[in-house]
C-alpha cells in the first residue's frame, strides 16, 4: 500500500523548517 500523500507531508516539513529559519533570521535583524 502506498501513502499518495506522503510527499506532500514531506514538502510540507520542509516549507515549516525553512519558514522558521527565516523567522529567526529576520528576529536577529530587529533590536
Amino acid at each position: 500500500r502506498r501513502i499518495p500523500g506522503y510527499p506532500l507531508y514531506l514538502l510540507l516539513t520542509f516549507f515549516i523548517v525553512i519558514t522558521a529559519i527565516i523567522i529567526k533570521k529576520k528576529c536577529k535583524k530587529l533590536p
